[in-house]
Protein backbone atom coordinates (compact mmCIF):
# COMPACT_ATOMS: atom_id res chain seq x y z
CA UNK A 1 0.00 0.00 0.00
CA UNK A 2 3.09 2.48 0.98
CA UNK A 3 4.62 1.80 -1.88
CA UNK A 4 1.46 2.19 -4.28
CA UNK A 5 0.46 5.37 -2.29
CA UNK A 6 3.97 6.69 -3.23
CA UNK A 7 3.29 6.83 -7.09
CA UNK A 8 0.71 9.85 -6.23
CA UNK A 9 3.12 11.68 -3.81
CA UNK A 10 1.55 15.54 -3.77
CA UNK A 11 5.07 16.96 -2.95
CA UNK A 12 7.00 19.14 -4.82
CA UNK A 13 10.12 17.19 -4.75
CA UNK A 14 10.34 12.96 -4.72
CA UNK A 15 10.64 11.40 -1.87
CA UNK A 16 14.16 10.74 -0.73
CA UNK A 17 13.91 7.23 0.24
CA UNK A 18 11.54 5.34 -1.66
CA UNK A 19 9.55 2.82 0.05
CA UNK A 20 10.06 -0.98 -0.98
CA UNK A 21 7.32 -3.29 0.22
CA UNK A 22 8.37 -7.03 0.58
CA UNK A 23 4.46 -8.03 0.00
CA UNK A 24 4.62 -6.06 -3.44
CA UNK A 25 8.26 -7.78 -4.68
CA UNK A 26 6.85 -11.04 -3.60
CA UNK A 27 3.99 -10.61 -5.75
CA UNK A 28 6.20 -9.90 -8.89
CA UNK A 29 7.87 -12.51 -8.53
CA UNK A 30 5.08 -15.06 -8.30
CA UNK A 31 3.36 -16.90 -10.90
CA UNK A 32 0.50 -16.40 -9.43
CA UNK A 33 0.14 -12.53 -11.07
CA UNK A 34 1.94 -14.11 -14.85
CA UNK A 35 -1.15 -16.89 -14.74
CA UNK A 36 -4.13 -14.47 -13.88
CA UNK A 37 -2.78 -12.08 -16.42
CA UNK A 38 -2.31 -15.02 -19.20
CA UNK A 39 -5.94 -16.24 -18.52
CA UNK A 40 -7.29 -12.32 -18.62
CA UNK A 41 -5.97 -12.00 -21.77
CA UNK A 42 -2.97 -9.81 -20.84
CA UNK A 43 0.85 -10.26 -20.74
CA UNK A 44 2.42 -9.02 -17.83
CA UNK A 45 6.29 -8.58 -17.06
CA UNK A 46 7.97 -8.46 -14.39
CA UNK A 47 8.62 -4.47 -14.20
CA UNK A 48 7.82 -2.20 -11.41
CA UNK A 49 4.12 -1.37 -12.92
CA UNK A 50 3.27 -4.80 -13.74
CA UNK A 51 2.72 -3.31 -17.49
CA UNK A 52 0.76 -5.65 -19.72
CA UNK A 53 0.01 -5.60 -23.10
CA UNK A 54 -3.08 -7.52 -25.28
CA UNK A 55 -2.05 -11.18 -26.44
CA UNK A 56 -3.00 -12.37 -29.86
CA UNK A 57 -7.09 -12.58 -29.71
CA UNK A 58 -6.35 -16.58 -31.11
CA UNK A 59 -5.06 -17.02 -27.99
CA UNK A 60 -7.68 -15.78 -25.71
CA UNK A 61 -10.16 -18.40 -24.53
CA UNK A 62 -13.71 -18.04 -25.93
CA UNK A 63 -16.59 -17.71 -23.46
CA UNK A 64 -19.26 -20.47 -23.68
CA UNK A 65 -22.21 -17.80 -22.49
CA UNK A 66 -23.05 -14.59 -24.29
CA UNK A 67 -21.18 -11.60 -22.26
CA UNK A 68 -25.13 -10.41 -22.59
CA UNK A 69 -26.91 -13.05 -20.95
CA UNK A 70 -24.58 -13.68 -18.09
CA UNK A 71 -24.88 -9.76 -17.23
CA UNK A 72 -29.07 -10.28 -17.83
CA UNK A 73 -29.40 -13.33 -15.44
CA UNK A 74 -27.49 -11.75 -13.21
CA UNK A 75 -29.20 -8.60 -13.12
CA UNK A 76 -32.41 -10.37 -12.64
CA UNK A 77 -31.03 -12.28 -10.01
CA UNK A 78 -30.19 -9.19 -7.88
CA UNK A 79 -33.83 -8.08 -9.27
CA UNK A 80 -35.23 -10.87 -7.88
CA UNK A 81 -32.82 -10.49 -4.46
CA UNK A 82 -34.03 -7.46 -3.85
CA UNK A 83 -37.88 -8.17 -4.52
CA UNK A 84 -38.13 -10.64 -2.32
CA UNK A 85 -36.08 -8.44 1.00
CA UNK A 86 -38.76 -5.63 -0.41
CA UNK A 87 -41.55 -7.82 0.28
CA UNK A 88 -40.80 -9.58 3.68
CA UNK A 89 -39.88 -6.06 4.55
CA UNK A 90 -43.35 -4.61 4.10
CA UNK A 91 -44.93 -8.25 4.98
CA UNK A 92 -43.71 -7.33 8.49
CA UNK A 93 -44.20 -3.61 8.69
CA UNK A 94 -47.63 -4.38 7.82
CA UNK A 95 -47.82 -7.03 10.86
CA UNK A 96 -45.88 -4.39 13.35
CA UNK A 97 -46.64 -0.87 12.44
CA UNK A 98 -49.44 1.87 12.11
CA UNK A 99 -49.71 3.68 9.06
CA UNK A 100 -49.28 6.83 11.81
CA UNK A 101 -45.67 5.20 12.36
CA UNK A 102 -45.19 5.15 8.95
CA UNK A 103 -46.47 8.86 8.07
CA UNK A 104 -43.80 9.79 11.18
CA UNK A 105 -41.15 7.74 9.72
CA UNK A 106 -40.98 9.53 6.03
CA UNK A 107 -41.67 12.63 7.45
CA UNK A 108 -39.06 12.48 9.59
CA UNK A 109 -36.16 10.58 6.48
CA UNK A 110 -37.93 13.18 4.13
CA UNK A 111 -36.30 16.32 6.77
CA UNK A 112 -33.00 14.43 7.32
CA UNK A 113 -32.26 14.67 3.08
CA UNK A 114 -33.58 17.96 3.29
CA UNK A 115 -30.69 18.99 6.06
CA UNK A 116 -28.40 17.04 4.62
CA UNK A 117 -28.80 18.78 0.92
CA UNK A 118 -29.01 21.98 2.82
CA UNK A 119 -25.57 21.33 4.07
CA UNK A 120 -23.94 19.52 1.51
CA UNK A 121 -25.28 22.68 -0.75
CA UNK A 122 -23.78 25.06 1.63
CA UNK A 123 -20.50 23.16 1.90
CA UNK A 124 -20.07 23.00 -2.00
CA UNK A 125 -20.50 26.60 -2.36
CA UNK A 126 -18.02 27.21 0.71
CA UNK A 127 -15.22 25.01 0.28
CA UNK A 128 -14.58 24.40 -3.62
CA UNK A 129 -13.99 27.56 -4.11
CA UNK A 130 -11.57 28.05 -1.03
CA UNK A 131 -9.78 24.41 -2.21
CA UNK A 132 -9.56 25.77 -6.03
CA UNK A 133 -8.31 29.01 -4.69
CA UNK A 134 -5.55 27.26 -2.55
CA UNK A 135 -4.53 24.56 -5.12
CA UNK A 136 -4.21 27.08 -7.95
CA UNK A 137 -1.74 29.49 -5.71
CA UNK A 138 1.22 28.01 -4.71
CA UNK A 139 1.91 30.59 -1.89
CA UNK A 140 -1.09 30.79 -0.47
CA UNK A 141 -1.14 26.69 -0.39
CA UNK A 142 2.32 27.38 1.78
CA UNK A 143 0.19 28.79 3.90
CA UNK A 144 -2.49 27.26 4.39
CA UNK A 145 -1.44 23.86 4.60
CA UNK A 146 0.33 24.01 7.92
CA UNK A 147 -2.62 25.46 9.44
CA UNK A 148 -4.86 22.79 8.30
CA UNK A 149 -2.26 20.19 8.81
CA UNK A 150 -2.55 21.01 12.89
CA UNK A 151 -6.16 21.17 12.98
CA UNK A 152 -6.97 17.73 11.01
CA UNK A 153 -6.21 15.67 14.26
CA UNK A 154 -9.07 17.46 15.64
CA UNK A 155 -11.47 16.63 13.31
CA UNK A 156 -12.76 13.47 14.04
CA UNK A 157 -13.14 14.06 18.54
CA UNK A 158 -15.25 16.91 17.78
CA UNK A 159 -17.84 14.93 16.07
CA UNK A 160 -19.54 12.88 18.92
CA UNK A 161 -19.51 16.71 20.53
CA UNK A 162 -21.04 18.41 17.81
CA UNK A 163 -23.46 15.50 17.46
CA UNK A 164 -24.09 15.38 21.41
CA UNK A 165 -24.77 19.06 20.96
CA UNK A 166 -27.29 19.19 18.39
CA UNK A 167 -29.27 16.40 19.61
CA UNK A 168 -29.07 18.34 23.44
CA UNK A 169 -30.36 21.58 21.06
CA UNK A 170 -33.10 19.63 18.93
CA UNK A 171 -34.62 17.62 22.02
CA UNK A 172 -35.33 20.30 24.25
CA UNK A 173 -38.82 20.03 25.65
CA UNK A 174 -41.63 22.76 24.96
CA UNK A 175 -42.43 25.52 27.17
CA UNK A 176 -45.04 23.68 29.97
CA UNK A 177 -44.30 19.96 28.89
CA UNK A 178 -42.59 18.24 31.43
CA UNK A 179 -39.11 17.01 31.26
Amino acid sequence: MVAWADKFRAEQTAAQIVPKSVVLALFRRSSLAATSARRSGRNCTGSPGLACSSLAPSSRKRLVAPRGLVDAAWYGLLIAAAAFVGWELAQYARSALAWDDLKVAAGNGLLTFFRVAILIMLASLIWVPIGVAVGLRPKLTERIQPIAQFWRPFRQPVIPVAVFLILRSSCRPRSGSPR
